[in-house]
């Protein structure tokens, strides 16, 4: 399935669902890049080093059937230059993922340094977060930021 890209929103993402609904289109608040490194990929083009750090909202409404019991979020972590083409060489990164129930209520905030100088740089690196604890209730909605 090719994602569909218009200035900062994402459509027709595929996502492993287990318990809640998909959360349909995803939007940034920077634009995506829309290079051919950054196909199929929710790629904010921003230089987080002489920009700022981006934000992406990604809901979560769970299906009425059960409570979730959340241990970790994965995703993958690339870095891309600002022509969009993929870093060859060692860059800082820095995630932080939160939960939060609507409307705003925090509920886990967990960060990760993914490529700290150094510590070895492969794009496409699994990111986990730790969200052990961390319970959804069924049929509410939550986000994760």
């Amino acid at each position: 399935m090719v994602v569909l890209l218009s200035g900062n929103t994402a459509s027709n993402l595929t996502c492993n669902l287990n318990g809640i609904s998909s959360p349909g289109d995803l939007s940034a608040d920077s634009d995506l890049f829309t290079t051919s490194a950054a196909n199929n990929l929710f790629a904010v083009d921003s230089n987080l080093v002489l920009d700022s750090p981006w934000e992406v909202n990604i809901t979560l409404n769970v299906l009425a059937r059960n409570n979730i019991a959340l241990s970790s979020v994965t995703l993958n972590a690339f870095v891309l230059s600002n022509s969009g083409r993929f870093q060859g060489s060692e860059r800082h990164l820095d995630i932080n993922a939160s939960i939060f129930a609507m409307p705003t209520t925090l509920l886990s905030s967990v960060g990760e340094s993914v490529y700290a100088n150094g510590n070895g740089f492969t794009n496409g690196a699994d990111v986990s977060f730790d969200f052990t604890g961390v319970s959804l209730l069924a049929g509410n909605s939550y986000f994760l930021n």
